[in-house]
């Protein structure tokens, strides 16, 4: 939620025009492809495969960032600049940190959808 009390489910309604049976059906997907990259990225950083793990940060950047996942994107970009940057120290936690607010996005979307 916003300041204004307007959950990002409402705010991504209107911008795209959307009713909510079809923000909820795009949101799903939107779910699966994110919990899917989290661990494409996991297994990249496992894999020590660091421009495919920078790959997949920056993927998800720009889908949390289409969706209005914006803790997820800030922790997205944060992996991104630090890949980039060769700083491969503490990717286990960042990592760990992104599928832990990935499921705090997730039940604020359900909140939302439900009330």
């Amino acid at each position: 939620m916003d300041n204004s009390g307007v959950s990002f489910v409402e705010l991504f309604m209107k911008k795209n025009g959307l009713d909510l049976q079809e923000v909820v059906e795009l949101y799903i997907l939107f779910m699966e492809e994110l919990a899917s990259e989290i661990i494409e990225l996991k297994s990249s950083v496992k894999m020590q495969d660091f421009i495919k793990a920078q790959q997949v940060a920056h993927n998800l950047k720009g889908i949390c960032s289409n969706y209005l996942a914006m803790k997820v994107y800030t922790i997205a970009e944060y992996i991104d600049l630090q890949l980039k940057k060769g700083i491969y120290e503490d990717l286990q936690y960042q990592i760990q940190e992104l599928a832990e607010e990935f499921l705090c996005f997730k039940k604020e979307f359900e909140e939302a959808v439900i009330k």
